[in-house]
């Protein structure tokens, strides 16, 4: 049989169903998934797993849901949520920003600071890093101001 590098996972735990169905013991399936799949096939231990699990009558091939709450607060939405009002306010705390976006002041924080990559500077939130025309912009107005001073000090000498 030819080798079939795109077998997904779903669709080996599919075929380990339905021969799990026809009572096809879980080393023979694996050996004929290792046939199909070459390199891709699920390991034996996981191919027994879902076995046992479709012998107690699990019906269905996906994951099942995990414990815990969702992850909400860092989805696309409330990231550009976070960034319009801080474009707008910059001079907003933590917790203003999660309270208009209506998330919690951790998940703000963590998108303030690992999405975004702002950090407070003097009350205002401002990018992480200068790129090149904001650095190219302060040394202009260094060489400026140096050659200001220079004038006012030395008398335009």
């Amino acid at each position: 049989m030819a080798s079939c590098p795109n077998f997904s996972e779903l669709e080996q735990r599919t075929y380990i169903k339905f021969r799990t169905i026809l009572e096809i013991p879980p080393k023979s399936i694996y050996d004929e998934l290792a046939t199909i799949c070459g390199e891709d096939t699920l390991s034996y231990s996981t191919v027994r797993r879902w076995v046992s699990l479709f012998r107690e009558g699990r019906t269905f091939v996906q994951d099942a849901p995990r414990p815990g709450a969702p992850k909400l607060a860092t989805n696309n939405d409330k990231l550009s949520e976070v960034k319009e009002y801080v474009e707008s306010f910059p001079h907003s705390s933590v917790e203003e920003v999660a309270n208009y976006v209506g998330i919690s002041t951790g998940s703000a924080h963590t998108i303030l600071k690992a999405d975004l990559e702002l950090r407070k500077v003097q009350v205002r939130w401002v990018p992480h890093c200068l790129t090149f025309p904001p650095k190219a912009a302060r040394l202009q107005m260094a060489k400026e101001n140096l050659d200001f001073m220079k004038e006012v000090t030395l008398g335009g000498y």
